[in-house]
């Protein structure tokens, strides 16, 4: 081999290492790029953070993330909507059973006929929102914000509402059989006909809310604020009524045969002839006002 030979293919050797180190040191600085970059849109991210009820971002920033308009559904499907910006969507009958929207504002949204099923709704923003007919059946509301909002006729069977704020909100015919309301705002709330059998109730405010024709059996009242509430042909056989305050109430053809009744406050609420109390039981003495059937059908 001569020396010009030799030559050439030192040089040839050199340009091909230097070529590959190149590529190596390029791929690692890509990396670096591609991690920083991951690790910039994680920190833009928004979680729903519990203790706050708030959606926050790592440096503790509050606020939402951004959904997309088109293909909603099935974005939710496969990634969730957690403190996600939904507000005045149409998810009228999508099927999302068991979807992750812990935060989100779905303020005004349609839910209607949707399938939530298990779904995790905690602290989510419902005001306004209509969710008539919808399926919530053992979904976490848990803290959820929904004033004036429509949920008739909806089954919440064993749903987590603790906390959560209902006032002025429908919820005629609802089935909510067993489901958890400790604590919750139910002021002037609409609950015409509403199954809450079994329901957990403790310390919940319902005053002045609509309660004619409910079935209350069985449930927790125990420490509710039921003042001036409509508890007309009501149904609270069973039900824990201790410490309650039923004051100025309205139970005529109410029944509460086997109802706990301990240091519950019937201060001026009304009865007549038809309401159902357990034997022994005085309203007179317990401060209530009978009506008669006249007064009754009139009022």
């Amino acid at each position: 081999m001569t020396s010009v030979r030799k030559k050439v293919l030192s040089w040839v050797g050199v340009l091909v290492m230097g070529s590959v180190l190149g590529g190596v040191v390029l791929g690692a600085k890509q990396h670096r790029a591609q991690a920083s970059d991951s690790q910039f849109q994680s920190s833009q991210v928004y979680f729903y953070d519990v203790e706050s009820n708030s959606c926050r971002r790592a440096d503790g920033q509050r606020g939402l993330n951004p959904a997309p308009r088109e293909n909603l559904v099935e974005h939710l499907r496969s990634r969730g909507g957690e403190c996600a910006n939904l507000v005045a969507v149409q998810l009228r009958g999508a099927q999302l059973s068991g979807v992750r929207l812990q935060g989100a504002n779905l303020s005004g949204a349609d839910i209607s006929y949707a399938n939530l099923h298990l779904a995790q709704l905690q602290g989510a923003h419902l005001s306004f929102a209509q969710a008539t007919y919808a399926d919530l059946r053992g979904a976490n509301l848990s803290q959820v914000r929904a004033t004036e909002a429509d949920f008739s006729y909806s089954r919440l069977a064993e749903a987590d509402l603790n906390q959560a704020i209902l006032n002025f909100s429908k919820l005629v015919g609802v089935n909510m059989r067993e489901a958890m309301l400790s604590d919750s705002q139910l002021l002037r709330v609409n609950m015409v006909g509403a199954d809450l059998s079994g329901a957990a109730l403790s310390r919940s405010n319902m005053s002045h809310a609509n309660l004619q024709y409910a079935l209350l059996n069985n449930a927790l009242m125990d420490s509710v604020r039921a003042w001036e509430t409509q508890l007309i042909g009501a149904k609270l056989n069973g039900a824990v009524l201790t410490s309650a305050n039923l004051s100025y109430s309205r139970l005529m053809f109410a029944e509460l045969v086997g109802a706990l009744i301990n240091q519950t406050n019937f201060k001026g609420a009304f009865y007549n002839d038809e309401t159902a109390f357990s034997e022994g039981f005085d309203p007179d003495e317990s401060g209530m006002v009978r009506l008669s059937m006249e007064q009754s059908y009139g009022d």
